[in-house]
């Protein structure tokens, strides 16, 4: 929510929506993922390998 406060503030318009659900955690310090094989230690878990 604060970044569409901040982006609403800055005169960027939101358009809400319900049709593109996400998924999020009420941790407060999410747990360390395991290693993947498509992912070389320290890349980010959502970049795609090359």
């Amino acid at each position: 929510m604060a970044l569409v406060q901040a982006l609403e503030r800055h005169g960027h318009r939101i358009l809400p929506t319900d049709t593109c659900p996400v998924e999020t955690s009420s941790r407060l310090h999410p747990e360390p993922q395991a290693a993947s094989a498509t992912t070389s230690p320290g890349s980010p878990p959502w970049k795609e390998p090359r």
